[in-house]
């Protein structure tokens, strides 16, 4: 298992509810994963957009300031299995 970054953006009415309900899940794959998000967002008033982070990469990205400013995203974590991921 890997934890993994998701970063909801603000655009949806519900982004942060969906980043509760998944917090600290496990899931099968990436797969699964986009698919539960997927199923759950609901009302985007922008352009919206999720992404998903292994932990190392977002550390890096914030470290690296590629991703400084995180108010236009909630944020949750899960845990993807890597065996089955792609």
């Amino acid at each position: 298992m890997e934890t993994c970054i998701v970063l909801i953006s603000v655009d949806y009415s519900n982004a942060r509810k969906v980043c509760n309900l998944i917090e600290n899940q496990k899931f099968d794959n990436r797969q699964e994963l986009i698919k539960t998000i997927k199923e759950q967002l609901v009302d985007c008033d922008g352009d919206g957009g999720v992404s998903i982070f292994r932990l190392t990469d977002f550390m890096e990205e914030v470290n690296d300031q590629y991703l400084d400013v995180l108010t236009e995203h909630f944020i949750s974590y899960v845990h993807v299995n890597l065996e089955l991921s792609n």
